[in-house]
């Protein structure tokens, strides 16, 4: 499909030589879970970020993957608990348990033993299992050495949870059994976040009008994008789910700088004019 069009000018001694129209295609992409997908370095991450889905308005849960290779888990994120679990290939109860995705300790490479025995009860659930560990990715960082419960019996849990296999609590660590690190703290304590801060934002597709407008001033006039431009929709396991552009990233140490991608370019025809060192911009019609 023909998305637009890069003209190239090529000159010599001020003169246009001809003026070449080079179709540009739109590439079709599976989007990352996370939105963003870090490099890795020395440094600490900036910020992850982990898109969320909405189950009917009343609870929202991402995609981590725990093992090498990869095991995929729908977890809910909480902030009323700091324990991070998981259905256990050993579940006794296998009428529950097949409702969810199954963690196997003996198809990763990366496991650590523990086997420490764990009882967690919430106010509508409880459950119990074992302590295990292994590499948790999520929002496209791996975390080392995540210690996590694999619940072998699962009781009296809400009919939600077969919308998600697991709980990954980012609560203090006062509420949890000893020797367990919470995720947060273990992200933290490993140099993998530059401070042990997280945030939700939950956008109401319905709502999506009454966000404000945005403004980019460069050089000193505005350069408007409605919230239409920054707020994205698309389709998340037949369920319309809506997410901002705007993503942290870094290039360069110490150097911050903006990329202005589609949603700008996509309201803005822009030339770039290495001639002169210059960008210029002018409203798309």
């Amino acid at each position: 499909m023909l998305y637009g069009i890069c003209i190239l000018i090529v000159y010599t001694y001020n003169i246009i030589l001809f003026i070449l129209r080079i179709p540009l295609h739109k590439i079709n992409f599976t989007r990352r879970s996370i939105g963003i997908d870090h490099r890795q370095s020395r440094s600490a991450f900036h910020a992850v970020r982990e898109s969320l889905i909405n189950d009917m308005d009343f609870e929202y849960y991402g995609i981590i993957t725990i093992g090498t290779p990869p095991q995929e888990f729908k977890m809910l994120f909480t902030t009323s608990s700091s324990y991070f679990w998981v259905p256990s290939i050993n579940c006794e109860d296998l009428s529950t348990c097949n409702l969810y995705n199954k963690y196997d300790s003996s198809k990763s490479s990366t496991y650590i033993q523990d086997d420490t025995s764990v009882d967690i009860e919430y106010d509508h659930g409880d459950l119990s299992g074992y302590l295990s560990g292994d590499i948790v990715n999520i929002g496209g960082l791996n975390v080392p050495h995540q210690i996590f419960v694999e619940a072998t019996r699962i009781e009296r849990y809400t009919s939600h949870l077969a919308n998600y296999d697991g709980i990954l609590g980012m609560c203090y660590p006062l509420r949890t059994t000893e020797g367990i690190m919470p995720f947060l703290t273990n992200m933290f304590q490993q140099d993998l976040l530059s401070r042990p801060v997280f945030s939700f934002y939950l956008v109401n597709c319905n709502k999506i009008y009454d966000l404000p407008s945005i403004y980019f001033v460069i050089s000193g006039k505005p350069f408007k994008l409605s919230s239409v431009d920054y707020i994205i929709k698309f389709k998340q396991y037949n369920d319309t789910t809506c997410m901002s552009v705007f993503k942290d990233t870094v290039l360069y140490e110490d150097n911050p700088m903006w990329i202005l991608g589609n949603p700008f370019l996509r309201q803005y025809y822009t030339e770039f004019d290495m001639e002169n060192n210059r960008v210029g911009f002018a409203p798309a019609k």
